[in-house]
């Protein structure tokens, strides 16, 4: 299961900000840390890395409040490797909205 570490920038209007953190907190795949300022680090698995690159590139940058989307790391150490010594999927890109 690849898990991600990601740093959210959040809108800088409180109704908006507070909007994408209320969808987070309700998504069980992400774990939030603590704001600083308007950065949201936050800890997000997915099923594989197909999945995780979909919801990075498609869902999260259109979720209301979500500014900017910093991928940190992904670990996907146990997935297993293809002939060619890749993991099955892609790794996720640097993204922004």
């Amino acid at each position: 299961m690849p898990v991600s570490a990601l740093v959210i920038t959040l809108s800088k209007n409180p109704v908006l900000r507070e909007m994408a953190i209320d969808w987070l907190t309700e998504d069980e795949r992400f774990t939030l840390g603590k704001t600083h300022a308007d950065q949201l680090p936050v800890v997000f698995e997915s099923e594989d890395l197909r999945s995780g690159a979909d919801t990075v590139r498609r869902e999260l940058p259109e979720v209301t409040g979500i500014d900017f989307i910093h991928v940190v790391s992904v670990d996907f150490s146990d997935l297993e490797e293809t002939t060619h010594g890749e993991a099955s999927s892609p790794p996720l890109p640097h993204v922004r909205s």
